[in-house]
């Protein structure tokens, strides 16, 4: 009778199998967690000028902090160039928060994923994400059409 109970079980657990083998979740180092998305564009070779947008989201300190500006290139003379403004920090909403807090999460759980490299002309990105001080990943993400967890991810900071 027991072994008719544990063929049953064993029938029953391998017809539950689609026959792809489960991958594990990694374990992640617990947050809070810092996203840093920063995008630099030189316009060079046709201009001396660039271009920075940097965005960094504290989920612990539920801050969005922002630093977008732009270098025209042109020859400041015997001044130096003008410094960048100051970054302008906002509150972030709880359920912003939440969302990117699910949305690293589901990052650092999978991978490996493939970087998107800008197109010629293109605006580099790099994506960050950090416990505190500790690096725990870094991909180059000028896009967000890689169907992954990075992508939502960017997507999720951009909406």
């Amino acid at each position: 009778m027991r072994s008719a109970v544990a063929l049953a079980i064993l029938l029953l657990a391998a017809a539950s199998c689609d026959g792809k083998k489960a991958t594990p979740s990694k374990p992640i180092t617990p947050g809070p967690y810092t996203v840093r998305y920063d995008c630099f564009h030189s316009d060079q070779p046709f201009g001396k000028g660039s271009q920075y947008r940097n965005q960094s989201f504290d989920l612990g300190a539920r801050t969005y902090t922002r630093q977008f500006y732009e270098l025209s290139g042109e020859d400041p003379g015997p001044e130096p160039a003008p410094p960048p403004p100051p970054p302008e920090t906002k509150p972030l909403a709880a359920d912003r928060v939440t969302a990117i807090n699910a949305a690293v999460e589901k990052t650092l759980r999978g991978g490996p994923y493939k970087p998107e490299y800008p197109v010629p002309e293109g605006t580099p990105c790099t994506l960050v994400i950090l416990a505190g001080d500790k690096e725990l990943y870094k991909i180059e993400k000028a896009a967000a059409d890689e169907p992954d967890a990075v992508s939502e991810l960017v997507r999720t900071l951009v909406p």
